[in-house]
């Protein structure tokens, strides 16, 4: 391929990516693709990288924008969580549900406690 000709292929690919609002795809394209010759791929192995690539940003910032709109007053992580506070809390038991595979076996999960946030803090911090 000239010299000429893959930078007006690479603006074409860009502006595509734009109409069709894959910003990701637009973005990644390049080096997936030579990511994908170094690797020796196939075409559809790359278009599957870049539609995933697109895909899992795209829920990246579904989810980022949730956040947002429900106005938490701050976002926490259970990687954030001092089991250390609260020993009753099993943190292996904490880490293995939020896998969600109770979801797939259909088990019902209860969790009973405070539900005012002000209080819990502050049972957490007492007990």
């Amino acid at each position: 391929m000239s010299a000429t000709v893959k930078p007006i292929q690479e603006a074409a690919v860009q502006q595509y990516a734009k109409q069709l609002r894959l910003p990701t795809l637009g973005g990644q394209f390049a080096r997936l693709a030579g990511e994908a010759a170094k690797e020796k791929q196939s075409h559809l192995s790359y278009l599957e990288a870049l539609l995933e690539a697109e895909v899992e940003e795209r829920d990246r910032k579904s989810v980022a924008r949730r956040i947002q709109e429900a106005c938490f007053p701050s976002a926490k992580t259970l990687e954030e969580f001092d089991f250390q506070i609260v020993p009753h809390i099993s943190a292996a038991l904490m880490r293995n549900l939020s896998e969600g595979g109770y979801l797939a076996r259909k088990e019902p999960i209860i969790f009973l406690g405070e539900t005012d946030p002000a209080t819990f803090c502050t049972s957490l911090l007492h007990n």
